[in-house]
């Protein structure tokens, strides 16, 4: 390793000469080879793991650079696999360097570079994500959370997406306003081919419209298209977070209406209860849309589990009585 003292901002200077990359690189690959065999060790390192990150740019050696960071990012990972919690305060700079990252132009033609770009940018956000599915709070500015899903959006891999989809439903449990500026974004995370992804991504939707519905509505489309996935997990909350956002929303849901009616009759009933409430939700200002369902809402008043009935009966009820509306 580089013979550095790891708390000394200097050891990384902008104006370092380019064969400092060499040692740069093999101090972070000796940090990732000591955290495959003690994670704890790459917890202790996590400053100058991130100092390894943020070191200066080459304009020479782009995939030296990579190398660097794919290896501090890997180390970071191990690190808030292993204590999530000590790397709270590391998110800010974590946040800068995935933007850092993103902004990033790929030599044209460089197959190398663009995998190493991938990697690093998997990493960081799987060490964002173990972190804020573990401490939420650590969120300290609004608007960065919009990283990681435009992250997303760049063909990461599936555990790296799987890790933001925890934080974000993590976030949207304890601090939901930083969620708000990427939520028209998560339509991204909504339509990942993953049902983990799927399911945490359409529970993370129904929490932010239990606070901040607007923010949610343009994604009531993707989560109506939800109701008819294989996956009970995802369909449940998708017709849950549909409920939600009825409430303050009925405008956004009105247009799923029909597939929520299809989901009356459903095995689970749980879905059955969220659907009929949903549509309930709509009776008053959005009947047109609720009409189709009414022999559907008749035969659930008649159903084993109280619950539904109740919801079915109350939809029917709010149902204007001119036919006309």
């Amino acid at each position: 390793m580089a013979d550095t003292d790891p708390d000394d901002d200097s050891s990384i200077s902008e104006t370092a000469p380019e064969s400092r990359q060499g040692d740069l690189t093999a101090e972070a690959k000796q940090h990732l080879n000591e955290a495959r065999n003690e994670p704890e060790e790459a917890v202790d390192a996590r400053t100058r793991l991130v100092e390894l990150l943020s070191a200066e740019r080459s304009s020479t050696s782009v995939e030296r650079e990579l190398e660097r960071r794919a290896a501090a990012s890997g180390a970071l990972v191990m690190a808030t696999r292993s204590d999530p919690a000590r790397l709270a305060e590391s998110v800010p700079a974590l946040m800068r360097e995935l933007r850092a990252e993103l902004d990033r132009t790929v030599p044209d033609g460089s197959r190398e570079c663009r995998g190493l770009s991938r990697v690093v940018r998997s990493q960081l956000v799987a060490s964002v994500g173990n972190v804020l599915a573990d401490s939420p709070g650590a969120v300290t500015e609004v608007d960065t959370l919009t990283h990681v899903t435009d992250a997303v959006s760049t063909n990461l891999d599936d555990r790296a997406v799987r890790a933001a989809t925890r934080a974000f439903f993590a976030v949207a449990d304890e601090r939901p306003e930083t969620l708000v500026p990427a939520a028209d974004s998560l339509g991204v995370v909504v339509a990942y081919p993953d049902d983990v992804v799927q399911a945490l991504g359409a529970g993370t939707l129904g929490r932010l419209a239990a606070e901040h519905p607007d923010s949610v509505a343009t994604n009531a489309d993707e989560l109506g298209g939800l109701l008819d996935h294989d996956d009970g997990r995802v369909k449940h909350n998708a017709v849950e977070a549909l409920a939600t956002l009825a409430d303050s929303r009925p405008d956004a849901v009105a247009p799923v209406a029909d597939r929520l009616r299809e989901r009356l009759d459903h095995e689970d009933v749980a879905i059955q209860h969220n659907a009929a409430g949903a549509l309930g939700r709509l009776s008053e200002e959005h009947p047109a849309a609720v009409r189709p369902a009414v022999p559907d809402l008749q035969k659930l008043r008649d159903h084993d589990h109280r619950a539904v009935r109740r919801v079915a009966t109350d939809a029917l009820a709010r149902l204007p009585a001119d036919p006309s509306r």
